[in-house]
């Protein structure tokens, strides 16, 4: 063996392998082509199995997106968990003797940080303003229901619904649920949408519009927003402030946010990113927009000629709008 090493080292020839290592690099290539072919042929079958069977396919990505909205309710139920028990600590902390920072002069919330959170302010009262559509609530709405406790003292949640399964008894004192029965969303809008618009002929089509509109596409409700302290205006006897909202969101302590002087100063409150200041941009968010409860802040929606040129043509821009919608706003 070392006269043939020597041998092949003079003459630049590499020795021979022995056969045991060129049997195992063999072995070793069909492993991993066979592994290649065979995912292949798995991925070309799932995926004419997906083509033949569409409903299954479409089960196959509700459970991934059933999955991940799982995943994501549980972290905000351990968010949530961690945020109380820190919120705990720190009174435990504070009833030693540490005293809490006192309110800034123009709050909102409670004189006496011990108060019932179901007394109500004096002099405001904010109606917040959420139409669903849809037969089955979001599955993170307990959460939402369970946040909007935390703003008693100055919001309720006005919920108007299409006979949606709702634990009424589970709610909160400042959540109210209003259904207006199968179809009534559609039949709702329209109704008004013609009175306030000043043509009652076009009642019948407005609602028949609507009805088809918001049953094709739910999303397309949010194109109205802005019409909401008109068209539920019967609804809002006591409110001095109205906001349309959404359910996606963990509402907490909305004094928290709004001041006094802004209740009586201003006719609308928003929030933005801070882009409309640096980059000039003015517009209302559509998970609060507090207006004040007149006539002249309400009618606003009147200046936008897609809702209030005439039934046909608002109908028609509300159920193009949410042509991509989903389950409801």
């Amino acid at each position: 063996d070392r006269l043939a090493a020597m041998k092949s080292g003079l003459l630049g020839v590499e020795p021979a392998r022995p056969r045991r290592a060129l049997l195992s690099d063999t072995w070793l290539r069909v492993l991993v082509v066979g592994l290649g072919c065979a995912w292949l042929c798995t991925s070309l079958w799932l995926a004419w199995s997906l083509r033949r069977d569409p409903a299954g396919a479409a089960s196959l990505r509700r459970s991934h997106e059933m999955t991940e909205l799982s995943n994501e309710v549980l972290i905000l139920r351990r968010q949530l968990a961690s945020m109380v028990s820190d919120a705990d600590e720190a009174a435990a902390s504070g009833a030693g003797g540490t005293e809490p920072p006192p309110p800034p002069t123009d709050a909102l919330g409670h004189a006496d940080p011990a108060a019932d959170t179901a007394s109500r302010h004096p002099e405001f009262r904010l109606a917040m303003i959420v139409p669903w559509l849809g037969a089955e609530l979001p599955r993170w709405f307990d959460l939402f229901v369970a946040s909007c406790a935390g703003s008693a003292y100055l919001v309720d949640w006005l919920i108007f619904h299409e006979d949606a399964p709702i634990d009424v008894a589970a709610a909160p004192a400042n959540v109210r649920y209003i259904s207006l029965g199968p179809h009534g969303m559609g039949a709702h809008f329209g109704v008004q949408l013609a009175r306030l618009t000043g043509e009652p002929n076009q009642t019948h089509t407005l609602v028949r519009l609507l009805q088809h509109a918001f049953a094709t596409w739910p999303y397309a409700i949010v194109e109205y927003k802005p019409t909401y302290g008109d068209v539920f205006r019967d609804y809002l006897d006591g409110y001095t402030h109205w906001s349309y909202t959404d359910l996606d969101l963990v509402a907490g302590d909305l004094t928290a946010f709004v001041s006094r002087a802004e209740l009586v100063e201003l006719d609308i409150l928003t929030f933005t990113f801070g882009d409309a200041v640096t980059h000039g941009r003015l517009y209302l968010r559509g998970q609060f927009a507090m207006h004040r409860l007149s006539a002249a802040t309400s009618r606003l929606w009147l200046a936008c000629e897609f809702l209030s040129a005439s039934g046909g043509s608002g109908a028609g821009a509300g159920g193009g709008g949410g042509s991509g919608g989903g389950g409801g706003a």
